[in-house]
C-alpha cells in the first residue's frame, strides 16, 4: 500500500507562462535605452528605492500605529489605480475604519491571501471597488517588495496590455 504525500502534485490544469530568453532580453535593452532621455536605469532604480522606503517608513513595524490620514494620502499618490478611487475614503471617519484594517494587514500572519481578502471584506463587493485589493496589494509590495510580489489586476490582466 502506497502512502499519499502532502507534497503530491494535485492534477489540475495549471498556467503556462511560456518566457522567451531571446524577447526578455530584446524588452530589457529597449526599456534601458528607452530610460536614457530621463537619467538612465539607474534613476528609474532609485526611484523605486526611494518609493519602497516610504512605504516601509510608513507601514512597517510600529509606525503603522501612528499611520495619519495625511500620511495615507501622501502613499495613495504613487498608486495609481487606487488615487483616482479613493476619495470617498479619504476622510477621518472612513479613515479611522480603513487604518484598522491597514493594521490586520501588515499582521504577522504568513497568509498574505487571507489578510488581503480580509482587507477586502471591509468594503463593498462590487465592481466599483476592485480597487481595494489593488491598495492592498500595493501596500505590501511597496513595504515589502523583496518577499511580497505586485498581486494587482493591471499587472495580471492580458486586456490592459501592462503586464
Amino acid at each position: 500500500m502506497s502512502r499519499l504525500s502532502a507534497l503530491q502534485p494535485v492534477d489540475i490544469e495549471r498556467p503556462v507562462l511560456d518566457l522567451s530568453g531571446e524577447g526578455l532580453r530584446a524588452i530589457l535593452q529597449l526599456m534601458i535605452a528607452g530610460s536614457e532621455d530621463h537619467g538612465g536605469i539607474e534613476r528609474y532604480i532609485d526611484a523605486v528605492k526611494l518609493k519602497s522606503a516610504m512605504f516601509q517608513q510608513a507601514l512597517a513595524g510600529d509606525a503603522i500605529d501612528e499611520l495619519d490620514l495625511e500620511t495615507f494620502k501622501g502613499l495613495c499618490t504613487f498608486m495609481a489605480t487606487v488615487r483616482r478611487r479613493i476619495g470617498n475614503w479619504l476622510s477621518e471617519e472612513a479613515f479611522a475604519d480603513m487604518h484598522a484594517g491597514i493594521k490586520e494587514l501588515f499582521a504577522d500572519d504568513d497568509n498574505v491571501d487571507a489578510r488581503i481578502s480580509a482587507f477586502c471584506e471591509r468594503f463593498p463587493q462590487d465592481k466599483k471597488h476592485r480597487w481595494v485589493r489593488d491598495l492592498a496589494t500595493e501596500m505590501l509590495h511597496n513595504a515589502d517588495p523583496e518577499r511580497i510580489p505586485l498581486m494587482n489586476r493591471w499587472v495580471w490582466d492580458a486586456q490592459a496590455n501592462t503586464g
